[in-house]
């Protein structure tokens, strides 16, 4: 199992995406607050202008924007928390991911085990159709149980068949999670450890929300959608430019004029003017609404967390519960019902249909086993999935098995 998170991780194209997105946020960290560039101009006089020193022959300016107070820092803000956004969402995935694969690793064990469990109890009958076969022969059996064992061999052989198509189905999902061809080869599950949660309710609350990774992310987008409201009201300030200009004088038409030739050098200021009111008014109420739908879309996330997490830790709890009394109690019990009635009815003191009723009793109580085992990794997985991966579990003996 810990191998295959691994692969997962690997090779997951979507994990793969999410990390970039992080990567792309972080990067662009970087440069967010920046000032804009200055601009550089250059004009040329095609018709000189005459001034008393000379002819305006080209003129050079530069020009630097200065963003409102606050603006740069706002922009550095909304970059951090875009950063924060992308690191929670890839969290998110990674877990969402995680999930999948122990569910689709719990469903092949199921499907594996429910086979070979079934594949026995085909031997099991077919041996019971040659006893019979042999007692029919010497006059010692009926047709009619003859028959009927036939029928119960056959609806058996049916359900197996079932069971080994549904492999490649199984298979083709657990590839998929693990980010590879449906038809790749996936080895047989030979074991699928039982892990005990230990946490009550209100502890796996408290874990879910400090760390849940769709939570998290959440978090982060409220704290993204207030800097963007903050941004939004500072979006009608004015910014400031401050323009220096050089102008490229000829000599003077007259010789002997004072300062001829001389290039002149301006310096100025130059302010916005954010007359469309209506404009940053609406930008700012669209902010405002996108953090509502935060908050609403966290607080709903945050209720739907808290009946997630009951069903989880029942069906855990609730499988555990059934696998431990199927493991310890029934199916040995269905064992040793199996044995006297083999050995009654050799010694002709009890029927076939009471020999098939037995071996079916045993079968569907070893797959249940199977199930309850298979069920209780998938809630496990489940809580893992709502805490962010961290659980206190329990790795339980398994003293016994349906095969």
């Amino acid at each position: 199992m810990d191998d295959a998170l691994v692969l997962a991780a690997s090779q997951s194209a979507a994990l793969r995406a999410a990390f970039e997105r992080w990567r792309s946020a972080v990067l662009a960290e970087d440069g967010a607050g920046s000032w804009p560039d200055p601009r550089l101009s250059y004009g040329y006089y095609l018709n000189s202008v005459q001034t008393r020193t000379g002819p305006m022959e080209h003129q050079i300016g530069l020009a630097q924007t200065f963003p409102w107070f606050g603006r740069t820092g706002d922009a550095e803000d909304v970059a951090a928390q875009e950063s924060e956004k992308a690191a929670r969402a890839f969290d998110a995935k990674r877990e969402a991911l995680f999930r999948q694969v122990r569910h689709a690793w719990a469903d092949l064990y199921e499907i594996e085990h429910s086979v070979e469990l079934t594949q026995e109890n085909v031997g099991l009958l077919q041996n019971f159709v040659e006893l019979l076969e042999t007692r029919y022969m010497l006059d010692s059996a009926r047709h009619a149980d003859l028959i009927r064992l036939q029928l119960e061999l056959g609806k058996l052989e049916d359900r197996l068949a079932s069971l080994q198509e549904l492999r490649p189905v199984r298979a083709a999902r657990l590839n998929s999670a693990l980010g590879l061809p449906a038809d790749a080869p996936v080895p047989h599950v030979d074991e699928l450890p039982i892990e005990v949660a230990h946490a009550d309710l209100s502890g796996l609350l408290e874990e879910a929300r400090l760390a849940n990774p769709e939570l998290l992310a959440l978090d982060a987008e409220i704290a993204l959608r207030q800097v963007r409201v903050r941004q939004a009201e500072r979006a009608g300030s004015p910014d400031w430019t401050l323009n220096l200009g050089y102008t490229v004088l000829g000599d003077a038409a007259n010789p002997g004029v004072p300062d001829s030739g001389s290039d002149p050098i301006v310096i100025g200021l130059s302010v916005g003017v954010p007359v469309q009111r209506a404009k940053y008014r609406a930008a700012a109420a669209s902010a405002r609404a996108a953090e509502r739908a935060a908050r609403a879309e966290r607080e709903n996330l945050a209720l739907n967390l808290e009946a997630d997490l009951r069903a989880a830790l029942y069906r855990h709890e609730d499988a555990t519960r059934r696998l431990e009394l199927h493991r310890d109690s029934l199916v040995p019990k269905a064992e040793e019902a199996l044995q006297a009635s083999l050995t009654a009815f050799e010694a002709d003191r009890a029927t076939m249909l009471d020999l098939i009723d037995t071996q079916r009793s045993l079968l569907e109580l070893g797959l249940t086993m199977v199930r309850a085992r298979a069920e209780s990794a998938r809630g496990l997985a489940d809580l893992r999935a709502l805490v962010g991966g961290d659980l206190d579990t329990t790795e339980t003996s398994d003293t016994g098995d349906a095969r």
